[in-house]
């Protein structure tokens, strides 16, 4: 499962699938959907960054 969120009005949810959809499912709005990133993510971020 991958987590979302919608970037206009905070909705998290989860699906089973890589892409984000094209609308919220909550609030309706167009392109506000993006993919949160895990702790593992995030921490290879940080630890590339001080390369």
């Amino acid at each position: 499962m991958t987590k979302f969120s919608c970037i206009k009005c905070s909705y998290r949810f989860e699906l089973k699938r890589e892409l984000p959809p094209k609308v919220c499912p909550y609030c309706g709005k167009e392109g506000g959907v993006r993919r949160e990133q895990g702790a593992e993510e995030i921490l290879r971020d940080v630890d590339n960054s001080r390369e």
